[in-house]
Formats: C-alpha cells, structure tokens, sequence
C-alpha cells in the first residue's frame, strides 16, 4: 500500500488536503480527445525540429531553458548539453563577455535583441557565424521570465559577401593588371614569331664565317631556350632526348654556361668535350647579351676553320649589345602575353565563380551612377526582380519595382544613409505579379566634397525564409491559444533534469501550485516517491527518442 505524500512546507496550512489522484497525462505530452489539439501541437513541434533556424528560449540569467533539435546541425552540440548553459560559453572568450554585458544591459530594460551578429564555436573547434533576434517574455503577472528567439546561421552568407568583395578587388586588379599589359605591349617588337631568332642567327654567322652557332634567350624561369636550333643543325644531332630548353638546374660546366654566369665573352680555339651524338665542335665562342646588368641571352658560334681572336670578339659583343633592347623587350612582350592570358582565364574564372555564388546564394549585385543616373544589375538581379537581362535601368525604374507600401521606406533609408557606412534594410518587390521579400546590403559612395556619387550593393532574395518565418510566427500563436486558454492541464519540461519551463493555469489549479512555484520545480518534486522509478524509465525513453509518448 503507498504512502501518503507529506504536504509541501510551500503549501498553506490552511488548504484543504488533496485528494488522491493519479498524476494526469500530459506532463511530458498532453493527450487530449481534441484531435485538432494534437495534431496542432504536433504541426508545432514538426515545424520547430525541421526549421534551418535555432529556436531558443532562456531565463532572464541567459540560461538556455530551451533549444530546437537543429542545435546539433549548428554547433554539433544536442540540446541536452546546451540547456542550462550560458550561450556565450560557447563564444571566444573574449567576444562572450562583451556579448554577456550586452544582454544583461538589454535583460535589465527588458529590450529586445535585434540582428546580433554572434560567433559560436562547434563542438570540432571551427568557428560558426549567427545572427540571433529575441523578445522578451513574460508572466501572466508580469514578471520577467527571460527571451524567447531565433538565432539563423549566417556562415553561408557571411562567406557569400566575402566572395563578393573578393570577386569585385580581384576583378579591379586584374582589370588594372590588364591595363598595365596593354601599356607594355606598345613597346613589344613586330616579329610575328620566333623565326626571328633564325635570322638573326644566319646574319652573326655569315659575319663570323662560322658553319654552326646559337641564337638563345633565357626565360622568365631563369631557363635557356634555343628556338634557332629548329633549323638544320637539329637534324645533324643525334643526342637522345634533345631539346631546345635548357632548365636552370640541369645546367653543366660549359662554355656557354660559363658565359652566361661570368655574364663575359668565352672564347676555346680547342676541341671540346660533347655528349655523345652531339655534333662536333672544333673551336667555340660565346657571348653573353646582357641588358641593364642582367643575362637575358647568348649568341654561340662554333667550327670555324681559323681561331676566333679579339676582332671576332669585339664584333660579336656590339651584335650583342645592338640586339639586347630590342630581345628585351620581345621577352617582355612575350612573358606580358602569357601573364595577360593567365589574367584573362583568371579573371573569366573569377567572373563565372561569381556568377555562380550570385545564382547558388540567390543574391544579386548592382551598382548605381547618380551622376549618370545609370543602374547595372548583375545576371541574378535581373532574376530576382524578374526583368529581361539588358533592360536599361535607372534609380526610379527600381524604385518602380519596390512594393507601393515600401517605396517611402526605401526612400527615406536611402536618404539617410552615410556614405562609407553599409547599411541593410528588408523590403518587398513586385515581380511581375508576384510579391517577393529582398533583403538589400547598400555602401555608398561620394566624391571628395561629400556629394553621393552612387553606390554598389546586393540584393538577396529571402521570400522563402519569410514565409518560414510567418508560419512559425503563426504557429506560434496557435500553440499559446491552445496551451493557455484550453481546458486540459499542460505543461513542458526540460529533458535534463525534468524541471518545468511552462506550465497553463489549468496545470497550476489541479496541483494547487502557484506558476511561479512549479516553474521552480521539476516534474519529480509532484511525483510520489513511489511512482518516480517507474515514471523515470517511461520519461527517459521519451527524450531518447525510443518511445513517441508516456502515459502515467
């Protein structure tokens, strides 16, 4: 036979003695015989677990009271380890107390926490940036129970603004690096190819009588590249593996590295030492061409039947010195092109990237020229607002598009806005017959006496997350409707330690508790101790998950 449970110290002396009864269903999950009642609490509880947001609730110390399932997607964490936690123990240390200041300044005044920008760590480390608004609530007294919010991941976002403003610096500097390039190619040579290197050659060796030589250049990875070896002496070497580059690190000790090295002439009327295959070579000469202090080449003569002397010297360095400007410059021109195209690629890849991140984000850029009155839009704005691409635009043909009851709003936030200061405001556009929610990030610009001369922004389309928003508000509604005004007891509690977080009037007159007093308490300071054993095993395996519902 149980025992009587002893009365409450908390109870009034003179209270009438309660009747024994079961403890009603409904303390973990009210059953009800209004099916409209279930399966509204149910659409409730599906839309909160299914939101891309956190829901939360927490008291008026900040302790999380209540956190949606989703909490885990954000910050790796189940709720059970979140509740009864201060939030900010999950920030970097110091950004957590400046944050923690700031919400004991708005709690004190009861204000509400509009668009805060907050960095949680993840349970594996990495960084996570939120944005959390919440109200304030309160008891039927009117006492302060703490905040009741939600906080939306803006990581996605905050990366998508940082590609935005990388794409556009990237965009300015390759646009400033193809700029430079076009002012390098006006000096570039008028040789189509490197058949000039031939020519030349075929020129040095009629003036040295020299049967065999080598016109080369070194390249901008500091390798020796010989294109005149295309010609017939190609055919006569029977080295294995020939070829008309040189690498810097397969260099040997010879003649014309040492050249090039000492940048000086290096004359050997000797029989030199040659790879096998190589053609023979009886005497040799080379010299460097140098230009502005640096080895930007060589010219190499070989197997004339008499011995180079000073005279051939001297000839073959003022060649040398006549063709180091114009060699110069063709390297220049030559590195500047693949460098342009290189900038080229980049900048279409960037461009592309761009585009992309716009259309994956749904977020479109647009820049405005208040001295032209000209608007550009990118692709995906032109998308959003439902315009055929290449529309001519102006600040009033935007305008035009803004929902009548926005258009003031717009205005007056565009008036008031500081240039060099980003500012951000949502509103409503029509596109074509349909009504869609934007949010819109602008940073204006002026000149050097103030006046605005325009400005760059984006515009993203967030219709879908309103609608998210309003029906959860709406549910919202319903559920207190239905949890404060119905008629059958009702109450929520937390699934770490089975403390109440809400309880209806219904709830508090059929124990004979005061709100305030039960929300103190957990689910087993009303339960006989006899029954806690039994009704643990059934409540534990609801918050598991290994059960749907309880009944005691």
């Amino acid at each position: 036979m149980k025992k009587t449970r002893p009365k409450s110290k908390n109870s009034r002396q003179d209270s009438p003695p309660e009747k024994k009864r079961k403890v009603p269903p409904g303390i973990c999950r009210p059953v009800s015989d209004d099916n409209s009642l279930e399966e509204g609490s149910k659409k409730y509880r599906d839309i909160i677990e299914n939101l891309e947001d956190i829901i939360f609730a927490v008291d008026p110390a900040g302790r999380v009271q209540y956190v949606s399932p989703n909490i885990e997607k954000f910050l790796g964490y189940r709720p059970d380890e979140i509740i009864g936690e201060i939030p900010v123990r999950h920030m970097p240390p110091e950004e957590g107390r400046l944050k923690y200041v700031l919400f004991v300044n708005l709690a004190s005044r009861h204000k509400k926490i509009k668009s805060l920008e907050l960095t949680g760590i993840h349970k594996d480390g990495r960084l996570v940036t939120m944005e959390a608004n919440a109200a304030p609530y309160f008891s039927q007294d009117g006492t302060f129970l703490g905040y009741r919010g939600v906080c939306r991941d803006t990581t996605e976002r905050r990366c998508m603004e940082e590609q935005l403003r990388a794409g556009r610096q990237k965009l300015m500097q390759s646009v400033k690096d193809l700029e430079l390039m076009n002012g390098i190619a006006r000096i570039l040579l008028t040789s189509p190819d490197d058949h000039m290197y031939s020519v030349v050659l075929r020129a040095v060796l009629t003036v040295t009588q020299s049967p065999l030589g080598v016109f080369g250049y070194i390249d901008e990875n500091g390798d020796v590249v010989a294109p005149s070896l295309t010609q017939d002496v190609w055919d006569k070497c029977r080295i294995e593996d020939k070829s008309i580059r040189f690498p810097r690190d397969a260099w040997t000790d010879t003649v014309w590295v040492r050249a090039i090295l000492q940048k000086r002439t290096i004359i050997s009327n000797q029989r030199g030492n040659v790879p096998h295959g190589h053609i023979p070579i009886e005497r040799v000469m080379v010299t460097p061409i140098v230009f502005q202090d640096r080895a930007i080449g060589y010219l190499k003569v070989a197997n004339r039947p008499s011995d180079y002397n000073a005279n051939d010297q001297a000839l073959l360095e003022r060649i040398a010195g006549f063709i180091a400007p114009a060699l110069d410059a063709r390297l220049q021109r030559d590195f500047e092109g693949r460098k342009r195209k290189v900038a080229e690629e980049a900048l279409k890849t960037s461009q592309l990237d761009l585009k992309h991140g716009q259309a994956v984000a749904r977020t479109g850029s647009w820049r405005l020229d208040l001295v032209r009155n000209e608007l550009s839009w990118s692709d995906e704005a032109y998308k959003i607002f439902d315009v055929p691409k290449g529309t001519a635009l102006n600040y009033e043909s935007f305008l035009s598009r803004v929902h009548p009851d926005d258009r003031e709003i717009v205005k007056r936030k565009w008036a008031e806005a500081v240039p060099g200061e980003i500012y951000e405001m949502e509103f409503r556009i029509l596109s074509g017959d349909t009504v869609k929610w934007v949010r819109g990030r602008t940073d204006l610009e002026s000149d050097e006496g103030g006046n605005m001369r325009g400005g760059f922004g984006t515009v993203q389309d967030i219709t879908e997350s309103k609608r998210i928003e309003e029906s959860l508000r709406e549910s919202e509604e319903r559920f207190r409707s239905i949890f404060h005004k119905g008629a059958v007891p009702m109450a929520v509690v937390a699934a770490m330690n089975s403390r109440f977080i809400l309880v209806n009037s219904v709830y508090c007159e059929m124990l004979g508790y005061p709100e305030a007093e039960l929300l103190r308490m957990s689910f087993y300071d009303i339960t006989h101790p006899d029954d806690i054993p039994v009704n643990k095993v059934g409540i534990d395996a609801v918050f598991s998950g290994t059960r749907d519902s309880f009944r005691m």
